[in-house]
């Protein structure tokens, strides 16, 4: 999964919710990524990519703060601009709030979402809670708020598709580019609630498969 995230076109590459959607669900090798994000900031002069470093780490101070701890390499990286002269005073302030969360968080909450987005995280991230328990709590999740009729069947079919075709000898770029663009286009990688349900099922298949 990294290797299809860091040859992507720069549209799904830096994503954000997409990307929030592969770390919640456990699907980004975070130590491969530390260092390649890291790397591709470049001191600043990646403009594209430390615009979208920058709102990562933001999402993840709010939403997923335990992660950031395995991210140090992508976080110096920031630091390291956050302290050059004329640097944004809310790059700084994000450096702060990493380097002592506790403190500043509820700052940075108030500063970057509102009323509105603060009600989606608080679910977002109750559902997240549900994602990293046992598979009695998936079910618990989706007496709640049950998934539409077909969709795991859809998932499950996408999924199998997906090892197919990694097992298949031809495979290249634009095989893998195709078939990202026909999961955005069918609506499952679009960065909403569907794509959180779309990441969830898939944990639940890819867990026992890998003998976990």
């Amino acid at each position: 999964m990294f290797s299809q995230v860091i040859y992507s076109d720069e549209e799904r590459r830096f994503n954000k919710d997409i990307t929030m959607g592969l770390i919640r669900s456990e699907l980004l090798n975070l130590a491969e990524y530390n260092v390649h994000m890291a790397k591709l900031i470049d001191g600043g002069r990646n403009k594209f990519a430390t615009d979208f470093a920058i709102s990562l780490i933001q999402a993840l101070v709010i939403e997923e703060p335990k992660v950031i701890s395995e991210l140090h390499n992508f976080v110096d990286a920031l630091a390291k601009l956050a302290a050059k002269p004329g640097s944004p005073e809310s790059l700084q302030k994000l450096i702060e709030i990493v380097r002592n969360p506790v403190a500043n968080v509820a700052s940075l909450v108030g500063t970057t979402v509102g009323k509105d987005d603060k009600t989606k995280q608080f679910r977002e991230k109750k559902g997240t809670n549900q994602v990293t328990g046992s598979r009695e709590d998936f079910s618990d999740a989706e007496s709640v708020e049950p998934d539409p009729a077909g969709f795991h069947e859809e998932v499950s079919k996408r999924f199998e598709e997906w090892i197919n075709m990694c097992d298949h000898p031809g495979l290249n770029d634009a095989t893998i580019n195709a078939y990202i663009l026909q999961l955005r286009q069918s609506g499952l990688l679009k960065g909403d609630d569907v794509t959180d349900r779309f990441f969830r099922i898939v944990t639940v298949i890819v867990i026992p498969s890998s003998n976990i």
